[in-house]
């Protein structure tokens, strides 16, 4: 099994929804680049807030390629 990590920091000003954007568009990028793998589990963790740009980690576990 592997693993592939998306770690994205979003910007003191940036709009949650172009940052929600960003990665989603990112992580469905990759998996249409790789039709082969097939996705066994994935984990999603964020941090900061009110006074810290918002960081949000996606880690998904896949058999193939």
């Amino acid at each position: 099994m592997r693993c592939k990590l998306f770690c994205r920091k979003s910007g003191y000003f940036t709009r949650p929804e172009a940052f929600a954007d960003v990665l989603q568009r990112e992580v469905n990028d990759w998996l249409a680049a790789n039709p082969s793998i097939r996705v066994v589990h994935v984990l999603q963790s964020s941090s900061g807030g009110s006074l810290e740009p918002t960081s949000v980690n996606v880690s998904v576990w896949y058999e193939g390629q």
